[in-house]
């Protein structure tokens, strides 16, 4: 496994955020942010990419994740009743279910409803799965064996409370996003890469990704044929399709670009 630079940065309450880093130190910023439930080296395969390109790639572990604090704490994340029993489950046995999360896409029937459209016909999230399946049940996952086993003791650490808690503050991101300036309208260029395979957040042909359409005045969208994991399951494509975004729509940002230029000579013909 690659070795990446680590650093901790104190914030309020005696609190941390950890996160990995590569390439050098001068190079253009590139932020890699993990989603549910995951850590920073889940952008292990980008942070490899675009450090060997001269970016400074950094990828944190967000708060409630790996090593960055993870307090069970009303002010750090909001409550609600029966939260704790709907993912007490998840801890019983955390090595099977970082197995069933982490799979790849397998389309095998697309136009088929997908599992979430039984949500609640089976009684709500938690209803339909009395008890999740041993982890020898569980077909073999994305994730690397060392990755895998960073995975399962991060989990171990921190339980699945925190980042599961980040899903109960509805109302005050609410609060929050109605203050943005510009109502909410982002006119910088932006990236969204569907999944095509993705039944978790399903974009590509649902009416899931008009928000970001509608906010985001110079949007460019790129499908990569993979599963919700699309960065680890297809790792080249997503990087070259963030590559491609950068030297496309923000070429100053790419590494040496201001030093050197890029510039094509043809020769004369005689």
């Amino acid at each position: 496994m690659s070795t990446f630079e680590e650093y901790d940065v104190a914030y309020a309450d005696n609190k941390n955020i950890h996160y990995l880093a590569a390439g050098p130190v001068n190079g253009p910023l590139l932020i890699f942010v993990h989603g549910w439930p995951a850590i920073a080296l889940a952008w292990k395969p980008q942070l490899e990419a675009f450090s060997a390109l001269g970016f400074r790639a950094i990828a944190p572990d967000m708060p409630g994740y790996g090593k960055s604090t993870a307090r069970k704490v009303i002010e750090d994340y909001s409550q609600q009743k029966d939260f704790e029993k709907a993912i007490a489950w998840y801890e019983k046995d955390i090595e099977g279910i970082n197995k069933a999360l982490w799979q790849p896409g397998k389309p095998v029937h697309p136009p088929k409803p997908t599992f979430t459209s039984t949500v609640r016909k089976d009684g709500g999230w938690f209803g339909g799965i009395p008890q999740p399946p041993s982890p020898d049940q569980i077909p073999a996952p994305l994730l690397e064996g060392e990755v895998f086993d960073e995975f399962t003791k991060a989990m171990k650490k921190t339980g699945y409370w925190p980042g599961s808690a980040y899903y109960m503050n509805h109302e005050r991101n609410h609060e929050f996003n109605s203050k943005a300036p510009n109502d909410g309208k982002f006119d910088k260029p932006a990236l969204l890469i569907h999944a095509a395979f993705d039944y978790v957040c399903e974009t590509k042909t649902t009416r899931l990704a008009e928000p970001m359409r509608q906010a985001c005045s110079n949007l460019t969208e790129v499908t990569i044929q993979a599963g919700h994991w699309a960065n680890m399951e297809k790792p080249a494509e997503t990087s070259a399709a963030l590559s491609r975004f950068i030297l496309e729509e923000v070429p100053d940002y790419w590494p040496g670009f201001w030093d050197s230029g890029y510039a094509k000579r043809q020769k004369s013909v005689l």
